[in-house]
């Protein structure tokens, strides 16, 4: 797994609704390939998620930067679509 992976699922892990958490003890550092070796569970709140029957940015907030729009806060008008690879309105109001 590539960095950008690695900083998204150790930005998981800090979320205060985690959609993963460990499931077991890790010592390692999530910023390097030791974080390969951690064992990593789906919550309620991933499973969620995955069914798209809640919001992680609504529950949790956002404060990044894709391509050149900076999302930030918990009222963000826009989301990645994966079907056609681009960030959509939905429709969010500030």
């Amino acid at each position: 797994m590539g960095g950008v992976g690695w900083h998204a699922l150790s930005d998981m892990l800090r979320w205060t609704n985690q959609p993963i958490r460990y499931a077991e003890p890790f010592y390692g550092w999530t910023e390097d390939y030791q974080f390969s070796g951690a064992v990593l569970t789906l919550t309620d709140f991933g499973r969620l998620l995955l069914e798209d029957k809640a919001d992680a940015v609504a529950f949790c907030g956002v404060d990044r930067w894709v391509g050149a729009v900076h999302l930030q806060g918990q009222h963000v008008p826009w989301r990645w679509e994966r079907e056609s690879a681009r960030l959509v309105s939905c429709g969010v109001q500030e």
